[in-house]
């Protein structure tokens, strides 16, 4: 049976959870406090434990804020969906995307024998991943992109299952690039990445010292830990840069 005092333990981890995590990324020289909060929402409202692999069974690969970076990296070039479940345009779509994705993927075969990329058509849930979400400044639903290598490509024509297929086959081409800088696969949106990957990683370790300790103690733990390493590596660090004095 679920005590009265459990809801009020839940909230407790949840909370030292987001703490913890927001303490983590501001060490870890995050200082956009706005994307700080996504990723700490996501991954509390994920878990450390949520599965980063994909269903390769699946025409439409979902993608996640754990299995997004990791994916759309393996060299392949990527038709994107970003969508919401409330949005009737969406779900409207679903059949004529997933038709998009059987008829793209059936050619991946032969473009591997001609040495081509494969191309590979994912989704993701812009209202439930708001990590990967802000990364694209979706402003939208259903919005697609075209991800090839570090240029990413918003398509911007009637939303047909030919234009989409033309669109990822080449036609992104006329298009032109998100600007490096702010692209989702730029600088900002790999940083943006990476502190997804180091709260996910934190989490992980906070939720083990937890299961040991309890999470007051968990939190105190980690922030500690963090606080000492990041300690130790700017003495080294100033250690590195000092001049040396040269003895004649």
């Amino acid at each position: 049976a679920t005590t009265q005092a459990e809801p009020h333990i839940i909230t407790m981890i949840r909370s030292c959870k987001k703490l913890v995590l927001l303490a983590c990324l501001l060490m870890a020289g995050l200082t956009d406090l706005t994307f700080g909060a996504t990723v700490v929402n996501t991954v509390v409202s994920t878990g450390s434990g949520a599965s980063s692999k994909i269903n390769r069974g699946e025409q439409v690969i979902t993608l996640t804020s754990r299995n997004f970076d990791s994916n759309v990296t393996d060299g392949s070039k990527w038709l994107v969906e970003v969508y919401a479940p409330w949005c009737g345009h969406c779900m409207r779509f679903v059949s004529s995307y997933e038709e998009v994705a059987r008829r793209l993927h059936a050619k991946n075969e032969e473009r591997e024998e001609k040495g081509e990329r494969k191309i590979k058509v994912g989704k993701v849930d812009g209202s439930k991943e708001t990590a990967v979400n802000s990364r694209f400044g979706v402003a939208a639903y259903p919005t697609f992109f075209l991800i090839d290598g570090w240029n990413v490509y918003e398509f911007d024509m009637e939303r047909t299952v030919s234009n989409l297929i033309n669109f990822a086959e080449g036609g992104y081409k006329d298009s032109t690039a998100m600007p490096m800088l702010t692209s989702p696969m730029g600088p900002l949106g790999q940083m943006q990445g990476l502190f997804l990957r180091f709260a996910m990683w934190g989490v992980s370790i906070f939720e083990g010292l937890s299961g040991k300790f309890g999470p007051m103690l968990a939190g105190i733990i980690l922030c500690g830990g963090f606080v000492f390493t990041s300690m130790i590596g700017m003495i080294a660090l100033a250690l590195a840069i000092t001049p040396k004095t040269k003895v004649d």
